[in-house]
């Protein structure tokens, strides 16, 4: 009621004044009662932001306040926590991040999200630095809130460089005083030429000043640079007139120090800038990751990295995608044969297939489950396999793999062939199959038609349910070429639980009484669909398309080309590519797999069969 005789009142005002008469009085009035006005919008805004949290902590109105404040501060960690830009160069593959949302942002929601964020100071415990700008802009702002708001938690410093860094007293005095509670630092460089004359200075400070020993994760990435560089000078390139020597770039820190402050890290990223390989910061590790710049290739001694690996006993996660000089002579099967008991994940990338094959030869892990990521450049032949697949397969038949992510890498449109291999009968331990850019099935015929191919494997092998994929529980094909007349029946890969097919194309090839389902392709696509259904418990399709294909149309594309390793003995890589290295064709049935499940009628279970061509 206030309000309305309030608002007829000042219309009142406006209806009297007349701007030609004499309306002075008026006119005084109505400046005189602005201020007023403006005050009382003021605390009707302030009643309603009064009345909103009264209507937010209601538990009917807004659900998530049943949840207690751990769930939510544990909800806000997910957030986007690094707002560092990067480089065009190492930006081209990632999404945009016109959506991230960042801790800030629980602040401005409500009374409540606000308290529960600030008293969650690991939420603030991601401290961004950009050395271009120093102490100069927001950065440094957030920077010094974060540092404030995180109270006395753990600190993982992260640290942009582009191509200039200035001297930053204030700057230096910052990090000087978080560093005693700096859990690790992270240096992103995002520049492709040598680091700025400032930058090492400001890392050796960095660790200098850790008397304590708090700092346990150590990472560089350089992908930007050209050339692969060293922290410290004693390294041992010995490469010949042809090959890029890696350059060192030497820290301003005595080496005491420095390898006494590295000795306590335990996991360690690298790409573009290392230690020297015989460094201590490589011993009793957990976490190991070696990764090059495509333009730098980056190369490693097939000893040296056995004796990283061997410093560090208890490595659970072990990432890699440097090229390597093989070392020849016989005799050295023990120098480079490590023992990993608690390997949990290994990752190989890149194109050196042999430094990728001397790691897989190298490792011999324990009896955890194991993750293994591969990306592969070479068509598996079921016939002959390569020396690469021939100790793919022996690493795989010595492990416990329980999740498997096969990449392949090819040049243009291409893609590697897998086809209907035995590599899948040898992880009877599987639980997670991720198959990425692969041919998967032999190309062949349909022969059974309609005939639902699991009722056809339980006939021959008498409806026991042992056979099938007893652990195998989700398979997820990505940007895959699926010949399904094979596919369906490698009872090998069939999960209990789910297939996802992403971005696939699921490829059937009629049989000679059947080409007129060459003219009704949205028929064929929906029958395919339904047979697809049939044969797994759930299927979910995103973006798959149906293809027809004759037989006679079947092209194996020839995959990227790949970077040979480098060898100390001519005598060794002759032998490599004659296909006749030493304990190259026995690695298989050595270390075959005595719990790999027998396939159709005793033999190794295979897809190659049923018809394949």
């Amino acid at each position: 009621m206030a309000t309305n005789k309030y608002t007829e009142a000042c219309a009142a005002i406006l209806n009297s004044y007349d701007p030609s008469g004499n309306s002075q009085d008026l006119l005084n009035s109505a400046i005189e009662e602005l201020p007023r006005a403006f005050s009382y919008e003021s605390n009707i805004e302030k009643a309603i932001s009064l009345m909103w949290r009264v209507r937010n902590q209601s538990l009917n109105l807004v659900r998530i306040n049943v949840l207690p404040p751990e769930i939510i501060s544990r909800i806000f960690w997910f957030a986007q926590r690094c707002c560092l830009p990067k480089s065009q160069f190492t930006r081209r593959n990632e999404k945009s991040g016109d959506n991230m949302v960042y801790p800030e942002t629980a602040l401005e929601v409500c009374h409540r999200w606000r308290e529960i964020a600030l008293a969650s100071h690991d939420l603030w415990s991601h401290i961004d630095i950009d050395l271009t700008s120093g102490s100069e802009g927001p950065l440094f702002s957030r920077a010094l809130a974060f540092a404030a708001r995180s109270n006395q938690v753990p600190l993982y410093l992260h640290i942009r460089v582009d191509f200039y860094c200035r001297e930053d007293e204030r700057l230096s005095e910052f990090c000087h005083s978080i560093v005693s509670r700096t859990r690790s630092i992270e240096l992103q460089c995002d520049c492709r030429t040598p680091l700025h004359r400032n930058v090492l200075p400001f890392l050796a400070n960095l660790l200098s000043w850790d008397t304590s020993g708090t700092i346990r994760g150590f990472y560089i990435d350089a992908q930007p640079m050209q050339e692969a560089r060293f922290l410290t000078a004693s390294h041992i390139p010995v490469f010949d007139e042809h090959s890029r020597i890696s350059l060192t770039q030497i820290i301003p820190l005595k080496e005491s120090i420095f390898e006494k402050t590295m000795s306590l890290v335990t996991s360690i990223r690298l790409v573009g800038i290392y230690p020297c390989w015989s460094s201590r910061a490589y011993a009793g590790l957990v976490e190991l990751d070696l990764d090059s710049t495509e333009s730098a290739g980056t190369i490693i001694s097939e000893l040296a990295l056995a004796g990283i690996l061997r410093a560090s006993p208890g490595l659970r996660a072990f990432r890699f995608g440097l090229n390597m000089t093989l070392e020849s002579g016989y005799g050295l099967f023990a120098l480079r044969s490590v023992k990993l008991e608690h390997l949990e994940t290994i990752k190989l990338t890149g194109r050196y297939t042999t430094a990728q094959e001397a790691v897989l030869r190298m490792i011999y892990p324990g009896q955890l489950p194991l993750q293994m990521i591969v990306e592969v450049i070479q068509h598996y032949k079921s016939g002959s396999p390569s020396s690469y697949w021939i100790q793919f397969m022996s690493f795989v038949s010595r492990s416990r793999i329980a999740q498997l992510h096969i990449k392949g890498v090819a040049e243009s449109q291409a893609k590697i062939f897998l086809g209907g291999s035995e590599l899948f009968s040898l992880l009877p331990q599987l639980q997670v199959l991720t198959l990425c850019e692969v041919i998967v099935g032999q190309p062949c015929e349909e022969v059974l038609e309609d005939y639902d191919a699991v009722s056809f494997l339980r006939l021959l092998h008498g409806y026991c349910d042992s056979h099938f994929g007893l652990n195998l529980q989700l398979v997820r094909l990505t940007k895959c070429k699926i010949y399904w007349n094979d596919f369906r029946y490698m009872s090998e890969i069939h999960p209990t639980h789910a297939l996802i097919l992403e971005r696939c194309h699921l490829v059937t090839i009629p049989s000679n009484g059947n080409r007129f389902f060459f003219s009704h392709r949205q028929d064929v696509r929906s029958t395919l669909m339904n047979r697809v259904k049939r044969v797994f418990p759930a299927v979910e399709f995103e973006a798959t398309y149906v293809e027809l294909e004759k037989l006679s149309d079947f092209r194996l594309a020839s995959p990227m080309p790949y970077q040979k390793a480098r060898y100390q003995n001519n005598a060794t890589l002759a032998a490599e590519e004659s296909g006749t290295e030493s304990g190259a064709g026995s690695a298989f049935a050595v270390n075959s797999n005595p719990n790999a499940p027998p396939g159709l009628f005793g033999a190794p279970a295979s897809s190659a069969l049923f018809g394949s061509t």
